[in-house]
């Protein structure tokens, strides 16, 4: 069953539109609203859309906006505003791209029904995607409250749950040390530092190493990304209540962390932070005191410095964070959902020496994307960049938990998108943490989702 949920929201006065619905053979047809139409008779109609019926006498009318049911053309005079009117012998409508077709075009974001798991035991906190073990697939990785856990995926389906162990509530996947193996970050409470879990490829865990990943209280978040000329094995940026830290690994397995290089930085209330090259040079942007901060990173001599703190306003109090080159120019941009709107911003990166956010309108460094004016719309949880829709440009999408829902904003890869298509999670799913990448094997990001309302994982799987 092929199901697509998709909604334009603008604005309080916007009503809901439903784009298209699936159905048992995988069809999708488009619903519409039409305006009053014309009657099949001699004398000249209103425009719009109206009830099927056969062309009696007369030119057709020239007046009203096409409609999707159409009507039939109207006899007599003609009307003289607005465009030819569609349905039976006017002017036939271009078909609409529809989930099923073998190649879906202009945007349009496709998913399978909600897949729900469940954990044998606990609630899930977070979750990632990565090939944890040496099955055909990336796996489901989740953190929990009694413990790590990971879904085997071979080729899409996916096995029963196993056990892995350290219990954490933040989690991130990345390539650590020179070994290749996936490994994880693990955050932990408030009581112990968060950890990094050396997994063999297998599905196993070889060490566990924490002092050297820093400790400023539970973490928020972990960003994953490569400080530059630091080696070949990822780094990542951990965000706490009190301070932003970036953890440079040694690229030698099984050794963990360069010694000396876990850096902070002390910013007011932040709430998560990204590695982004915006120009010539790498820097920290991060969420803090309502605005995007930005502080540049030096990394020499097995030392990681930051510059002074340069400030962003965005208008919004930005919370997540992450990263994309929606422009495509090589330069990576930020997005950033609201804690207190129902809109996301995109900063796009200049390109420069300096590395500051290019003006988008006015004195304006930053593109306004709306879910809503709603109090639903307004409850974002998280954000990713994937490709949604397969076209290779990139996309975002942000959980919105009182709308059930993930909102997928398709860009077009050159700085801007179109209005926000809903994916649903499940009625009372509650969607939280999300986490992306290609699960079944088609070439097209997926998402994995925490929901936090039911106390379940929601598996959206893309299906064009």
């Amino acid at each position: 069953m092929k199901v697509l949920r998709a909604a334009v929201v603008l604005g309080v006065s916007t009503p809901l539109v439903v784009l298209a619905c699936g159905s048992d053979d995988g069809t999708v047809r488009q619903v519409a609203a039409g305006g009053q139409g014309g009657e099949s008779s001699g004398e000249s109609g209103a425009s719009g859309s109206g009830t099927s019926g056969s062309p009696v006498g007369g030119e057709p009318s020239r007046g009203g906006v096409p409609s999707v049911e159409g009507g039939a053309p109207n006899g007599g005079a003609p009307d003289t505003a607005g465009q030819p009117s569609g349905g039976a012998g006017g002017v036939p409508s271009e078909p609409e791209p529809a989930c099923g077709d073998a190649a879906v075009e202009g945007g349009l974001v496709c998913f399978g029904a909600p897949q729900v798991v469940s954990l044998i035991e606990g609630t899930p906190t977070d979750l990632a995607i990565g090939a944890w073990d040496a099955e055909d697939g990336p796996d489901v990785i989740v953190a929990g409250s009694v413990g790590l856990t990971y879904f085997s995926n071979t080729a899409g389906v996916f096995a029963d749950e196993s056990y892995v162990g350290t219990v954490g509530a933040i989690l991130g996947a990345a390539q650590l040390d020179s070994g290749g193996e996936l490994d994880l970050i693990v955050g932990q409470n408030i009581s112990s530092p968060p950890s990094v879990v050396f997994g063999d490829g297998a599905g196993a865990v070889t060490t566990t190493q924490g002092a050297a990943v820093g400790f400023e209280g539970a973490p928020f978040n972990f960003h994953v990304s490569d400080v530059a000329g630091s080696g070949a094995s990822q780094d990542f940026v951990a965000t706490y209540p009190y301070g932003v830290s970036v953890v440079v690994t040694s690229g030698t397995e099984g050794e963990g962390f360069q010694e000396n290089t876990t850096s902070a930085f002390y910013p007011n209330n932040p709430a998560d932070g990204v590695l982004a090259k915006l120009g010539t040079a790498q820097w920290v942007v991060y969420s803090s005191s309502g605005n995007v901060e930005r502080r540049q990173l030096t990394y020499g001599v097995g030392a990681v410095t930051f510059g002074e703190a340069l400030v962003t306003a965005t208008g919004i109090a930005p919370a997540q964070l992450d990263v994309g080159d929606f422009n495509e120019d090589g330069f990576e941009d930020v997005v950033a959902t609201s804690a207190d709107a129902g809109d996301l911003n995109v900063l796009f990166a200049d390109g420069t020496d300096i590395g500051d956010f290019a003006i988008v309108e006015g004195t304006d460094r930053f593109l306004t994307l709306s879910i809503g004016a709603s109090d639903e719309a307004k409850t974002q949880k998280d954000v990713k960049v994937g490709d949604f829709n397969g076209d290779g440009h990139a996309d975002i999408a942000v959980s919105v938990q009182a709308l059930d829902a993930v909102a997928v904003f398709s860009g077009d890869g050159e700085g801007a998108f179109g209005p926000p298509q809903l994916v649903s999670t499940g009625a009372d799913s509650g969607p939280a943490r999300i986490a992306v990448g290609d699960l079944n094997d088609d070439g097209v990001d997926d998402l994995a989702v925490v929901g936090e309302g039911s106390g379940k994982i929601i598996l959206l799987l893309s299906d064009p």
